[in-house]
Order: structure tokens, then C-alpha cells, then sequence
């Protein structure tokens, strides 16, 4: 995206250019994260156009990685760290499945080394 030329697109041109940067994302991450070091990896728009739903529905695995987080810190405790930190820092939360759902991202980060 041309973050300089911004200003003079409509509503529409600049939508459809962050789908297309939100696309481009999404497959260096999740279908093609091999070509992140390749920057000229030649992925045009004409390429993201063909993605269909299926390429992109399949190409994020659906795995729950949050045992990790809801582990026991010590084995005195009872509650997870992920519990602990939430109780810690008065975060609230929607309930159990809600709390899975944030611990199964902080797992996913984890194992990407995206946060220690």
C-alpha cells in the first residue's frame, strides 16, 4: 500500500487497496510464510484475486495451544498464569471459552517467537 497517495484515492480505491494489503499479509503468514525472506517473492494483486474462500479458511490450522498459558505457574497453585495474571491485572473476560480463546493465542504467538 502507497501510504503517500492515500489522500487522493475514494472510499472504494482505498478499501479495496487494504483488502489487498490485508491479503498480502495473510499469505506470507499463514499460506506462503516461506517466502518472508524473499521480499520479491513476485506476489501481485492478479495472484491474491485467485485466493479463494477455501485458501483461506484452510490455510490457518486449528490447533489449541493453550495449555501452555493455563499451566500451573507453581505446583502450589491451583489457577494457570493465565488466570493468575487476568486475576492480577483485573482484566475481565467473557468466561472459560473466552479465556481458551485468549490463551490458545498467546500460545500460537509463543511458539511463532513472537513474545517471550
Amino acid at each position: 500500500i502507497n501510504v503517500t497517495n492515500l489522500d487522493n484515492l475514494n472510499d472504494f480505491e482505498r478499501a479495496n487497496q487494504l483488502a489487498f494489503a490485508v491479503l498480502r499479509i495473510f499469505h506470507y503468514i499463514f499460506i506462503s510464510p516461506e517466502s518472508w525472506d524473499n521480499s520479491s517473492s513476485g506476489l501481485t494483486e492478479a495472484k491474491l484475486k485467485e485466493l479463494t474462500e477455501g485458501d483461506i479458511y484452510n490455510a490457518i490450522q486449528l490447533l489449541d495451544l493453550s495449555a501452555t498459558e493455563e499451566e500451573n505457574e507453581d505446583q502450589k497453585d491451583e489457577t494457570g498464569r493465565l488466570i493468575n495474571a487476568l486475576n492480577r491485572h483485573r482484566i475481565k473476560s467473557g468466561g472459560p471459552r473466552h479465556i481458551q480463546q485468549i490463551a490458545s493465542i498467546l500460545g500460537h504467538l509463543r511458539a511463532l517467537d513472537l513474545i517471550p
